[in-house]
């Protein structure tokens, strides 16, 4: 896992594990059209997520929040994903 593993205190299957988690949660985000196109970065840590970047509408920030929270294996969700604002 190189110089990042280094500094994580996480063991590397448990590095494995949260990533696995992130890509279980992007592919949920990649075939859901309000978020497939929205910058949302997933970031997993002892199975809790936390969730950044833009969408355009509440309802596609809390859609991504419940599609993260219904990730099995995912203990918590962190959301701060912003809501663009309208002109």
């Amino acid at each position: 896992m190189g110089y990042q593993a280094s500094k994580d205190a996480r063991s590397e299957s448990l590095i494995a594990a949260d990533a696995a988690l992130s890509a279980r949660i992007r592919s949920k985000y990649a075939a859901d059209a309000a978020l497939s196109m929205a910058t949302v970065h997933v970031n997993t840590t002892m199975s809790i997520v936390t969730l950044s970047g833009m969408v355009d509408s509440y309802a596609a920030r809390e859609n991504a929040e419940k599609l993260a929270i219904d990730t099995n294996g995912v203990k918590g969700v962190d959301n701060q994903i912003r809501v663009r604002a309208t002109e």
